[in-house]
């Protein structure tokens, strides 16, 4: 009767650390999409910014 409370026991603390760890782990893909996200629009504003900002002209000594 002991090995099976011991048995149980430790099947119970891995199965929360095994969905905990899950958990968390979809959780930074999910935040790491919505950064990405933000990035790609925050650089495009800056972009679009940067180019009005200077008329529209890019000249070879620009480069």
């Amino acid at each position: 009767m002991h090995l099976f409370r011991m048995r149980l026991i430790f099947a119970l603390i891995a199965s929360v650390t095994l969905v905990s760890v899950a958990s968390t782990y979809f959780d930074v893909l999910a935040h790491r999409h919505v950064l990405r996200e933000d990035l790609e629009r925050r650089t495009k504003w800056m972009g679009v910014a940067a180019f009005e900002g200077g008329n529209g002209r890019v000249g070879a000594r620009d480069l």
